[in-house]
């Protein structure tokens, strides 16, 4: 009866004669000459490369000592390579005109490429905040993908952690600080480029990130900037100056409501009181400007007996006034506030087309909205002008040889 026989597995000759030092170097990865034009830098890499004085120092100690720790890159599917970590490191080299660089070549999938890119620039000593910025998003979106909250629990509650919790902790930030970092990703590039250069704060940027691409523009012109102790100082605006009066409240005015009807609904809305504040202040700022005045001589021109100010106008059944938006009425639903109105679009730019201006309604000379038809007063040369009718004085103070005025103005202008 033949007995079972077993399966015994013999060594290879190699194996048998090769030692244990062979066998770990040939696990071990090896490190590739690879001539630099075939290096190629990642796709969305968040981190700046800088002609610095830091990077002259790589330079030069590249040219004393070569390039002492290798990159880590992985195969292109078009050919050559992609630089995973060492992107600073390879623009040095360029700069010394080295031809080859060594390199550790990895097959890595796109998502294990982020995190090591990201974990490898993080630790360096300065880091912009842009770049911590992206680098936190792409980490995070990558964490998400890979499905992050499959095998990780925390050892203090035995609850699997989050995404941003993992980021947060290999980071040294908090799950909050991650959270507003990634929130600078909103910021329109002008905006991010001065919170780089320490021209706006950490604080107010995170704040400045939940405006839309247009709010922000509107900020960038410059209501405020940020003085070196970081508090905020208005300013005013050299493209209303040759507003009206009442257009450059009106311009104002809806853009405040515009901003706070966006943000009626939040639990913290009364933080746009500053903004309020601000907002009126740089209007002040710019009608003070246009008339080459003071703030106070201003205030005391348009006060109302009640110690408010107010912008006077006439309508057919009454005068009236254009007060500075209240911020707090745009929560009131009896106003009618809940969009950016056509002056704040029209207005808003140096030159307005002559039919936007006639759409928008809105008497050029005394400033009512109420009338039913609304004309164009032509005249030839502006010279002409004498600058002694309220008209003319409009005209000349626009640049304009064209006025949108309601029927009563029109009527006015030609019966002096």
């Amino acid at each position: 009866m033949p007995k079972n026989g077993l399966n015994v597995s013999l060594n290879s000759y190699d194996d048998i004669f090769s030692t244990e030092e062979t066998r770990q170097e040939e696990q071990r990865e090896q490190v590739q000459q690879i001539p630099i034009d075939e290096l190629y830098p990642f796709k969305d890499h968040p981190f700046k490369v800088l002609d610095d004085e830091a990077m002259q120092r790589t330079v030069e100690s590249i040219k004393q000592l070569g390039v002492t720790n290798p990159l880590i890159a992985r195969p292109r599917p078009d050919g050559g390579y992609e630089i995973i970590s060492g992107h600073r490191r390879q623009h040095a080299a360029q700069l010394a005109r080295l031809k080859t660089l060594p390199v550790i070549v990895r097959d890595m999938s796109d998502d294990a490429a982020v995190l090591l890119m990201v974990d490898s620039n993080l630790q360096r000593e300065q880091i912009l905040p842009s770049e911590r910025a992206f680098a936190y998003k792409m980490k995070l979106d990558a964490l998400k993908r890979q499905g992050a909250r499959s095998d990780l629990t925390s050892s203090q509650v035995g609850m699997k952690l989050q995404a941003l919790d993992i980021v947060g902790q290999e980071a040294g930030d908090s799950r909050n600080q991650v959270h507003r970092f990634i929130r600078l990703t909103n910021l329109i590039p002008e905006l991010l480029d001065m919170v780089d250069e320490k021209k706006i704060s950490f604080n107010p940027a995170v704040e400045l990130s939940y405006l839309d691409e247009s709010q922000q523009r509107d900020f960038l012109e410059a209501i405020a900037i940020q003085k070196k102790d970081g508090k905020l100082f208005p300013v005013h605006r050299n493209s209303l100056l040759r507003l009206t009066d009442l257009e450059i409240v009106t311009v104002y005015n809806d853009e405040l409501r515009g901003i706070c009807n966006y943000y009626g609904i939040a639990s913290n809305f009364c933080k746009l009181k500053y903004l309020s504040y601000l907002m009126e202040y740089s209007c002040l700022k710019t009608l003070a400007a246009k008339h080459k005045s003071k703030i106070s001589k201003v205030v005391a021109m348009y006060k109302d007996g009640t110690g408010e100010w107010g912008i006077p106008y006439e309508t057919k059944k009454k005068a009236k006034r254009r007060y500075f938006a209240n911020y707090m009425d745009c929560k009131d639903a009896k106003i009618s506030t809940d969009c950016i109105s056509n002056a704040a679009i029209i207005y808003g730019q140096s030159v307005t087309p002559l039919e936007k201006r006639l759409k928008a309604r809105i008497c050029e000379l005394c400033g009512t909205t109420e009338s039913e038809r609304y004309e164009i007063h032509h005249i030839n040369k502006l010279k002409n002008l004498k600058g002694k009718e309220p008209w003319e004085i409009a005209m000349l103070a626009k640049r304009r040889k064209t006025l949108v005025v309601c029927e009563h103005c029109h009527h006015l202008i030609h019966n002096q």
